[in-house]
């Protein structure tokens, strides 16, 4: 591995999901980057999340966390030099955070990129921050913005046939905006039963905990009609919902176990997400919602299926076909992924 960030230091601000923001730094690290990783948090009270008459009372009470979250951090390292800020997603980064970041590192050059899509989060008018601005959404990548898909991680072999455990395999979240997946993963069950294949579905859902969480999560359940919707669907038709996480371990182990992968983003994303790209790498086959992965240099309809609303229907003999080829996603190895982001000669300056 090229050390190609040696000697620089670089402030990473990403999302906590499983392991992969520690992954990226120790990847990064690697890179011969010196890290300084903060957690780009989520505040549900933000516009961009919701403008919801809950959300906007919300802000009331609890004030500007957000801002308070930024100053925290600028506080922290106003005495130290960065040579990249490396940015992924938009929830806790405002235009006055850029500004601060800026004047205390005039020499820095700014790189961000997001792995959601526009119409699910539009962080777009912090673009012009940036030096470099990259997308996993195709359908965002207009103008200065690049499109790059998402990384993977993981690289193991499935077993061999005699040894798989679940024919089907899907693990993700279900919010507002990926209510969809109740409806799908009911479906996609449904025949499974009918065609004696084995699945592995869990459905995680975050659960309002502790009395101020519990407390709006009331007063939305109250006032907002879509969310009453989804909660009411959640607890009633939720036969996959769960309220804990897989570790990465047991993630890893029940993926070796299983011929193929589902694959269901949320609505109206664009983007492939990791499932899609780590299931690929090791080699299995692909069921997803996500039509717009044929436009993919590599995309193979041997290894990849499309299920369609509003039944999702899949062929039984995709599924059990034992693999004959495997596809190329090397250039999305995490460490080849960063060192395109982090391509000098690519960035704006």
């Amino acid at each position: 591995m090229e050390r190609i960030l040696y000697g620089k230091r670089i402030l990473f601000i990403g999302q906590v999901f499983y392991t992969y923001h520690e992954q990226i730094s120790e990847t990064l690290h690697k890179l011969g980057g010196d890290i300084t990783f903060y957690e780009n948090r989520i505040f549900m009270e933000d516009p961009a999340i919701s403008s919801s008459f809950v959300s906007r009372a919300k802000r009331l009470v609890v004030g500007d966390a957000k801002q308070r979250y930024n100053e925290s951090i600028l506080h922290e390292i106003a005495n130290e030099r960065y040579d990249y800020l490396f940015v992924m997603g938009g929830f806790s980064i405002t235009q006055s955070f850029l500004k601060s970041i800026k004047n205390i590192n005039p020499g820095i050059i700014m790189i961000y990129y997001t792995w959601d899509s526009l119409a699910v989060y539009d962080y777009s008018h912090l673009y012009s921050f940036f030096d470099r601005v990259l997308t996993f959404d195709r359908d965002d990548a207009t103008g200065a913005v690049e499109y790059l898909p998402l990384f993977y991680t993981m690289t193991q072999s499935p077993l061999g046939t005699e040894q798989y455990t679940y024919d089907l395999l899907f693990i993700g979240g279900v919010g507002l905006h990926s209510i969809n997946r109740l409806h799908a993963l009911k479906c996609i069950a449904d025949q499974a039963d009918e065609m004696g294949l084995k699945y592995f579905f869990w459905l995680y859902y975050n659960k309002p905990t502790g009395m101020l969480k519990r407390f709006f999560h009331f007063i939305k359940y109250a006032l907002d009609k879509s969310y009453r919707a989804f909660y009411r669907a959640v607890m009633s038709e939720g036969q996959f919902v769960k309220h804990t996480t897989l570790s990465t371990g047991e993630y890893s182990d029940l993926l070796s176990r299983s011929r193929c992968v589902v694959d269901i983003p949320v609505e109206g994303q664009v983007g492939l997400t990791i499932r899609t790209i780590e299931s690929l790498s090791d080699g299995h086959r692909l069921l997803t919602t996500n039509s717009h992965i044929v436009k993919e240099d590599f995309f193979d309809s041997e290894m990849i299926s499309i299920l369609k609303y509003p039944d999702y229907y899949f062929d039984v003999n995709f599924v059990r076909s034992p693999v004959r080829n495997s596809i190329a996603v090397e250039h999305l190895r995490l460490d080849n992924w960063l060192t395109q982001i982090f391509s000098i000669g690519n960035a704006k300056r």
